[in-house]
């Protein structure tokens, strides 16, 4: 009856009177959040990095570690993101430099330890959790192991599985480091905490995640994007990345390296053919590359050789290389 009186009613269902209305409105507040390309850094010494390039792709946020809650939840609460790049050493979701009773270090086997500790407590949405809820997982821990957890390990656990769940259908999760492909059941456990059809991606070599290039006097610039994400000297396994493909549910191995871009019209990444040595013209173009969208770069070069000389540099390498200018 009460269906029938709202579906005659002059009002209709979106009027501030239908009885759905305040939970219509929650459910919009939450689809609304902004969609964005994330970046996230672990390392200080990593961010500035960061800060030096030229960037229309990436919203980046530094913090020392995911056991930040609140500032995790609150990037959660106000994006979601297109596709999520996390800049970390392999297995590490803390800055290496802290105090080890502060570094946060975890692999696929302590992941289904704190499944087990989180089913026991019962699962809570991440936007539901807190410092409770948190207590809560590490006295529970103690009954599964004799020492237990630490607090932050978990909140750091909550926070990853909260990030990823927070991709959005044919998005991307990159997970920047060292050597995690090497473990075959990290991405698909990882992609276990998305509901959504994402693709997840590691590499089976060591990673570079700081870049600092000198030339032409120049010095202390470059980036990790706009670059191979592997040096020669490392390319040991010729599978390259791997990702996880949701809607395939299965491993993809590329036998490519992958490269990141900070700006382009449409590609937010490449995965790239190579061999262990790079080709002169991969070389040249990673160089390039490095100079062209470095913020630090334009400033040292224009001190030093002034403006129109910077201004002719630009527009030789874009002759060689047309698709930086996108």
């Amino acid at each position: 009856m009460a269906n029938e009186f709202w579906k005659d009613s002059p009002f209709g269902e979106n009027s501030i009177f239908h009885p759905s209305w305040e939970e219509k409105k929650k459910k919009e507040k939450i689809d609304n959040k902004e969609n964005v390309n994330m970046l996230i850094v672990l390392d200080a010494s990593g961010k500035n990095q960061f800060d030096d390039t030229k960037n229309n792709i990436w919203l980046i946020h530094h913090c020392i570690s995911l056991a930040e809650f609140v500032g995790i939840s609150s990037i959660i609460k106000k994006y979601s993101f297109k596709n999520l790049c996390l800049v970390h050493h392999g297995n590490v979701y803390s800055d290496v430099t802290l105090k080890n009773e502060n570094k946060i270090n975890f692999g696929v086997e302590r992941m289904r330890q704190m499944d087990k500790i989180i089913t026991a407590v019962g699962n809570v949405p991440f936007a539901e959790q807190n410092e409770g809820f948190f207590k809560l997982l590490q006295e529970r821990s103690l009954t599964f192991y004799k020492e237990g957890y630490h607090i932050n390990e978990l909140k750091a656990f909550c926070c990853l599985k909260g990030l990823i769940q927070n991709i959005n259908s044919e998005g991307n999760y990159f997970s920047i480091a060292c050597d995690e492909a090497d473990d075959p059941k990290l991405l698909e456990k990882l992609s276990n905490y998305s509901s959504n059809s994402i693709k997840l991606f590691a590499n089976s070599n060591y990673t570079v995640i700081k870049r600092n290039y000198d030339y032409a006097g120049i010095k202390n610039y470059g980036s990790i994007l706009n670059s191979f994400l592997t040096n020669s000297k490392n390319w040991l396994d010729e599978s390259g990345w791997k990702y996880f493909d949701k809607s395939q549910n299965k491993i993809i191995i590329s036998k490519k390296d992958l490269w990141i871009y900070s700006k382009h019209k449409s590609k937010i990444f490449d995965l790239i053919s190579r061999k262990k040595q790079l080709t002169t013209e991969q070389v040249n173009k990673e160089n390039y590359a490095q100079t062209y969208f470095s913020k630090g770069f334009e400033v040292q070069y224009k001190k030093k050789y002034g403006e129109s000389a910077y201004f002719n540099y630009i527009k030789t390498i874009e002759s060689k290389f047309p698709e930086f200018k996108q």
